[in-house]
Parts: structure tokens; sequence; C-alpha cells
């Protein structure tokens, strides 16, 4: 906001000097023009001298600390103290456009084929509107965890036609068992960041589409795989003379680490009679974008109501 000293357009300033019907606390004149300066302590402004049409600045002062805004000389329509009355404000042509700090949540994917979905500012949004790079206004970010609106955005732009590098379009993609991480089948490996997919090599994306959905077919994958490996259990333990050794996951299950990071998402109802993984919350961290779960481990600070943290590796580099 511009500053503006009064005294440069006001020469002459007077205290409680009688001006037309009024007597204000402080008179500033200048030829035909006149400024009030009101001090209101136990008295407001009345309507009269309201509708006089006299520019007013009004002053509010509860405690004597507020007498250090005037000796300061530096009065803001923003403070809630400052009442400006009768000011006909005219809109200045500038572009200010960098000084904006509204935020759009957006999910956007660039032209290497990597996808982020986080709050840019206004100006930033608008600028890569105009490029040759999809984004996407996110509305109700914050109402359904960010993973499963992150999926959602991505299968949308992947439908659309938009080049899309991502581990989760990856035919190799998978979720572990009991964990729910991304997996690697190919690799075997946990997929920290599903944009790694843009600098890999063995990329190979799939043709279309599962009907219900790129997150609900990868966690009925989960739960199918896990019942057929009940149900094989129990027929082979119930053959005469078979001696089945104990075994609690399925194959190709691998001991996970408690410091790593599960990736839990929400129950759904699937097929009745299949075990679900306990809820575990997430949040995704402010710097990289990769999500966390609170148990893991994995995070410097953890806000569970806002889905937001930092991890250990940004708090590492030193981000802020």
């Amino acid at each position: 906001m511009r500053a503006i000293d009064l005294t440069k357009y006001f020469k002459k300033i007077e205290a409680e000097t009688p001006d037309k019907d009024f007597i204000p606390d402080i008179l500033l004149t200048s030829g035909d023009n006149s400024l009030y300066v009101e001090i209101a302590v136990t008295h407001f402004l009345e309507e009269k001298k309201v509708g006089s049409g006299i520019r007013i600045v009004e002053i509010h002062i509860t405690e004597e600390n507020d007498i250090d805004l005037i000796k300061s000389c530096n009065l803001s329509e923003e403070d809630l103290r400052i009442r400006v009355i009768n000011f006909r404000k005219t809109p200045v042509a500038a572009n200010i456009a960098g000084q904006c700090t509204k935020t759009v949540d957006s999910f956007i994917v660039y032209p290497n084929g990597k996808c982020i979905l986080c709050p840019i500012p206004v100006p930033e949004f608008e600028r890569l509107s105009n490029k040759v790079v999809y984004v996407e206004r996110v509305d109700r970010l914050g109402r359904q965890a960010p993973e499963e609106e992150f999926v959602k955005r991505l299968e949308r732009a992947f439908s659309k036609g938009v080049s899309v590098r991502n581990c989760w379009i990856c035919i190799f993609h998978c979720l572990r068992y009991q964990t729910f991480e991304s997996f690697c089948r190919l690799k075997k490996q946990v997929v920290d960041n599903s944009n790694q997919a843009v600098a890999c090599k063995r990329f190979a994306p799939m043709g279309n589409l599962p009907e219900c959905g790129l997150l609900v077919n990868a966690r009925r994958r989960v739960f199918e795989s896990q019942l057929a490996f009940t149900n094989n259990q129990r027929k082979t333990k119930d053959k005469p003379g078979v001696n089945v050794p104990r075994e609690d996951h399925p194959p190709g299950w691998q001991s996970t680490d408690t410091s790593e990071q599960p990736q839990t998402p929400s129950v759904l109802s699937l097929t009745s009679g299949i075990p679900r993984p306990p809820l575990v919350r997430t949040a995704r961290c402010v710097f990289c974008g990769n999500v966390y779960a609170e148990n893991s481990g994995r995070w410097w600070w953890f806000n569970a109501e806002k889905s937001e943290c930092k991890c250990n590796n940004c708090e590492k580099k030193g981000l802020s």
C-alpha cells in the first residue's frame, strides 16, 4: 500500500478549531480542502459529521499504548484502530501481480510428464495456464486424502491424452502388501516418488485405465492376492499327510523396516470377507511433495489436520 504524507497536501494544521458546523480534534486545511482527524476514546463520530461529506480519519484509542500510533505519524487503513470516512478511492492502473499473496490449489503436468499437486501463487497459475503446460485448478483439496486427489487428477489428465509419465500409470506399478506403499514389480523396490517414471527407461504406460480407477484397482489387486493366498494355505493344510510350514504372508512379500513409509488408503468396501488394512493418517511434504504416514518416522514435523508435513530429507537439505 502506498504511503501518503498529508503534510505535503495540507499546509495548515490546527487543534480544536471551529470549521463550518463542527469542531474537529485536528483540522487540516489547504485552500478549500479540509480533512478532520478525530480521536475516539469514549465518543465516536456522530451521524451528522459522517454525512457531511468531509473527509475524516478516526483513530480509536482504548489504552495508553495506542497513543504511540499517533506519535509514529504513520497511519494505515489496514490497522483496525483506524477508520476512514468519505474518501473517494480511485483505482490506479498498475501491474502489481507480483505482490499477490493468494494461492490456488493446482494439479500441474509439465512438458516432461512430471505431475505435482500443490498450492501455487495466482500469478504463477495464470502464467502456467498460458504456456504449453497442463494446469487444472483443484477446488476441493483438503476434503480427501492428497494421494487420492493426486491419482484422480492424474487419471483425468491421462484420459484427455496429456503426455504423463508417472509410476501410477505404469504396468509395473502395484501396492505393497500390508504397508500399501507404491511398489515397482520390475525393480522390486519401493517407489518414494511416483515422478521417478520421468527418468525411468523401463517406463511402460498402460493402454487403458481400469474402469474402477487406478487407486481402487491397485487396492483390489492387493485384497484379491491376499484372499487367494489365504485360500491356498487352507486347501494345502487340509490335505492329509502334508506338513505346511507356518507363513503369515503371501508369496513375494518382503519384510519392511518400521521406519519406511506406508501409504495406507482409506477403507473400501470392495468384496465382503476381504481383510482391510488399518487406517493410518498420511500427509504430504510441503517441500518435495512426497507422502508419508504418521507412524513412518520419516518426517521432521507432521500436521495431521492439514495433511502436511516436512520430511527428514528436506530437513537435512535445510529447506524452510
